[in-house]
């Protein structure tokens, strides 16, 4: 059973704490850090975009013809 809070204020000392985890306080600071509701969205960041980008074009599995051609380009540069 949850106390009815109207219009009288609630120490949190007074209640236990299977209680106390069921009430947001307002315009004070919170007892307990809740989870973050931030979504990211993006595929690439600055630190894996050029290997995930690399990795799709030349996905040996799904795209053999452009890893083959890479292939065959970098041993025509060998003498």
């Amino acid at each position: 059973q949850t106390p009815v809070l109207q219009k009288e204020r609630i120490r949190s000392d007074s209640l236990p704490a299977s209680e106390l985890s069921k009430i947001v306080l307002l315009n004070a600071p919170q007892l307990r850090r809740f989870a973050s509701n931030r979504e990211v969205t993006s595929n690439y960041t600055w630190l894996n975009f050029v290997p995930l980008s690399l990795f799709q074009l030349l996905n040996p599995v799904e795209k053999f013809a452009n890893f083959y051609f890479l292939v065959v380009g970098l041993l025509q540069m060998i003498p």
